[in-house]
């Protein structure tokens, strides 16, 4: 069976309970399974949430689905959906997610996951490896960090907790792949109400990949001194080789030191970024 969005299953059903039997999964949790498939993982995640949590298997292919739908008659804490991941509409109350995604629409799961205004708390994902570093950034080992990484930083977590063989999968896939933990932090370290204001600041700073052009112009050369010297930045060089933990107390430093019409140059980059990445992905497509 060729699955639309080119999926990678793990063969190994012991592989699967190993992962979950070292993972906060538990009983009564609400478990999302995205992806799932003929029902692999949402079996084993059924017994580990056992009769007082819940399962949700979102699975779009109708072929895969046929047996998907099949599981409720045996496990009964578990709710089966024919849906696009894209349109689903996540529980108003805490959820985790532990899913073998398809890896081309990683970054459509991924960004639709990590919005702090849902309440999500934990998430476990089979995903690419560049993909676990660029969201991750330099909580990843020594990965760089990126827009994505500076995005999520103040909300949450990242860890790789497992790294797999290609042969755990069928059909084989080309690239090498993790198993990534993302866990909601427990105190964020900045406040939601100032998150688009957050948005803006990182998004206007990562446009210049060396970094200096933007802070000049946002931060006088004394305020930019103070910066470094306070937290050890280097204003002369870009997003990629600074600390997260760095960037977010300048952030915040930002949002004291900075007067309004410093502001008023970063205000709406964020929409803007995201206005000509549209752009820019409607263009492949059509090109393509």
């Amino acid at each position: 069976m060729e699955l639309q969005h080119s999926q990678n299953f793990i063969h190994n059903p012991n592989l699967i309970k190993n992962l979950l039997a070292n993972s906060n999964i538990s009983f009564g949790d609400t478990v999302i399974d995205i992806g799932a498939g003929e029902g692999s993982i949402t079996k084993e995640l059924a017994k580990k949430v056992g009769e007082k949590g819940k399962v949700i298997a979102i699975e779009l292919e109708n072929e895969a689905f046929q047996l998907l739908e099949q599981l409720p008659q045996k496990y009964k804490n578990v709710e089966v959906l024919n849906q696009d991941i894209h349109t689903y509409q996540f529980p108003k109350e805490s959820f985790k997610v532990f899913s073998n995604i398809p890896f081309n629409i990683t970054s459509d799961i991924l960004n639709k996951l990590l919005n702090p205004y849902i309440p999500m708390i934990e998430t476990y994902l089979v995903i690419q490896k560049e993909a676990a570093e660029m969201y991750g950034g330099d909580q990843i080992e020594m990965s760089d960090n990126t827009l994505k990484s500076l995005l999520a930083y103040p909300f949450y977590t990242f860890k790789i907790v497992h790294r797999f063989s290609k042969t755990d999968f069928f059909p084989m896939p080309r690239v090498n792949s993790n198993f990534l933990r993302i866990q909601r932090r427990a105190h964020d370290l900045i406040d939601i109400s100032d998150l688009k204001e957050y948005q803006d600041f990182v998004s206007y700073i990562v446009q210049d990949r060396v970094g200096e052009g933007g802070w000049k112009k946002i931060f006088t050369q004394n305020q930019m001194n103070i910066l470094a010297q306070k937290f050890g930045l280097e204003m002369n060089r870009g997003i990629k080789i600074q600390q997260q933990e760095k960037l977010v107390e300048v952030f915040l430093e930002y949002l004291k030191i900075v007067d309004v019409s410093k502001k008023n140059l970063v205000k709406g980059r964020y929409q803007q970024l995201l206005e000509e990445q549209n752009k820019l992905e409607k263009l492949r497509r059509t090109q393509g």
